[in-house]
């Protein structure tokens, strides 16, 4: 029997007796929540997966999840056959965030040296420019043109969409040596902590760390 399961940190909207629950197994063949418990921890993850006989772990092919590392840890410990899955959804989000953690950094440099470039320009670095206004648009063309660490992130986050549009795996890969080639890169003129380590969470490091042990 093919098993894909979804092991989230959102909140599921089944009812208002489930939206207490932080982490959800949730059988995405038959759309229905399993189980879920209220932390969000490697235990709680644990907990979760030994609600399954070893015969129904042994049939799960694909687990969806995040991409916060403990629950990684947990799927390659309870069903280390399965492959992991990152959803668009997450991918997404996450490059999302690390955008908005290089200007919410970027603007306090600028702010410490008397600039208020970044104000008010959220938004802007968050929006599709597809859906921009005309003021909008020209306004994001003149801070792309500032060389600000912000337009770098932001670029690398928009190359990283043409990932969905292929349909091979090996130009998938291809494409995404590429381009984390280019952040990894980038790390040194951009910050050692912000953008460069988010992304680099994308290489998505199969090892065990201390944390889940």
């Amino acid at each position: 029997m093919r098993r894909t399961n979804n092991l989230d940190g959102r909140k599921p909207s089944v009812g208002w007796e489930r939206q207490r629950l932080q982490t959800p197994l949730t059988d995405l063949d038959q759309s229905r929540v399993l189980e879920g418990v209220e932390e969000r921890t490697c235990e709680a993850a644990d907990q979760l997966w030994e609600t399954l006989s070893p015969q129904q772990k042994a049939a799960v092919e694909a687990v969806a999840v995040d991409m916060w590392e403990p629950f990684i840890q947990t799927i390659e410990k309870q069903v280390p056959e399965a492959d992991i899955v990152h959803e668009r959804f997450h991918v997404s989000k996450y490059l999302n965030e690390s955008v908005d953690k290089m200007r919410r950094q970027e603007h306090k440099e600028l702010l410490a040296e008397g600039e208020e470039t970044l104000k008010g320009t959220r938004q802007l670095w968050l929006y599709n420019p597809q859906h921009f206004s005309a003021e909008q648009r020209d306004e994001f063309s003149e801070l792309k043109d500032q060389q600000l660490k912000v337009a770098r992130v932001w670029a690398m986050k928009e190359l990283f969409s043409k990932f969905w549009d292929y349909q091979e795996e090996g130009w998938a890969r291809r494409f995404f040596k590429g381009w984390f080639g280019w952040v990894s890169r980038s790390q040194a003129n951009i910050s050692p902590q912000t953008s460069a380590n988010a992304f680099s969470s994308l290489n998505l490091p199969s090892q065990m760390s201390p944390e889940c042990a």
